[in-house]
C-alpha cells in the first residue's frame, strides 16, 4: 500500500470518527434516547478497506434544567444529569462486491441528581437494549465524497427490565410485560395529553 493511499485511509477513518462525535450531540425526546443512529460521519467509513475492525467507546453527559410534563409545562425545581456510554465494534466485510458494515452497540445509561416534584426520584439505570446494525453500501466514492447505504437496526431485548417503581427508566416497558398497558382503553389513557390534535 502506498503512502498516499495509507494517508487517505487514515484521514477517512478520522473523518468518520469526528463526524460521529460531532453528530452525537442531539436532544433527548420524552426522556428516552436509546437510538444508536447512523450519522453521515459513520457513512464515510464505508470507504475503509474490507477486513477493517474498529472498536469505539462513546460517552456523553447532559444536564437538564427542567422536566416538561405532557401538557408542555416545565415542572418547578426539576433537574437531572444524564450519563450515556456505549461500546461499538465495527467490522467491514464485503457482499456481492459491495461493502457491508457490521456493527454492534452495547449501551449503558443512568441519571444522577434527579429531582422531579411529586415522584420518588428513583432511577432505574444500567444496560439498555444492545443493537446490531448492518449497512450495505450501494455507493462508496471517497474521491467525490459520496456514500449511499442502507442500514438495518436489530434491537436485542437483553437490556434492563422496566421498573414500574422508579420515576425514571432507561428502558421502555414491553407491550407484553405487566409493566405496560394491556388493553386499548388503558393504552389510550396512558397516552392522554401526549399528543395534540
Amino acid at each position: 500500500m502506498s503512502a498516499k493511499s495509507s494517508w487517505s485511509v487514515v484521514l477517512t477513518g478520522a473523518a468518520a470518527v469526528l463526524g460521529s462525535v460531532i453528530g452525537g450531540n442531539t436532544p433527548a425526546i420524552a426522556g428516552s434516547d436509546n437510538n444508536p443512529r447512523t450519522y453521515s460521519g459513520d457513512y464515510q467509513g464505508g470507504s475503509l478497506p474490507i477486513g477493517t475492525f474498529i472498536a469505539f467507546q462513546y460517552g456523553s453527559f447532559a444536564h437538564a434544567d427542567a422536566f416538561v410534563d405532557p401538557t408542555g409545562h416545565a415542572l418547578p425545581d426539576s433537574h437531572a444529569n444524564t450519563w450515556v456510554e456505549f461500546t461499538r465494534v465495527t467490522y467491514f466485510a464485503e457482499f456481492a462486491n459491495r461493502p457491508l458494515v457490521i456493527e454492534a452497540d452495547l449501551p449503558f445509561a443512568t441519571l444522577t441528581g434527579v429531582n422531579i416534584p411529586g415522584t420518588n426520584n428513583r432511577v432505574a439505570g444500567g444496560l439498555v437494549d444492545p443493537v446490531i446494525h448492518l449497512t450495505y453500501f450501494l455507493v462508496t466514492d471517497a474521491t467525490v465524497q459520496r456514500w449511499v447505504g442502507v442500514t438495518n437496526f436489530i434491537w436485542l431485548p437483553w437490556g434492563r427490565d422496566f421498573d414500574n417503581r422508579s420515576a425514571v427508566n432507561v428502558s421502555t416497558p414491553s407491550p407484553l410485560s405487566s409493566d405496560g398497558p394491556r388493553d386499548l382503553k388503558s393504552f389510550r389513557q396512558a397516552l392522554r395529553g401526549c399528543f395534540s390534535t
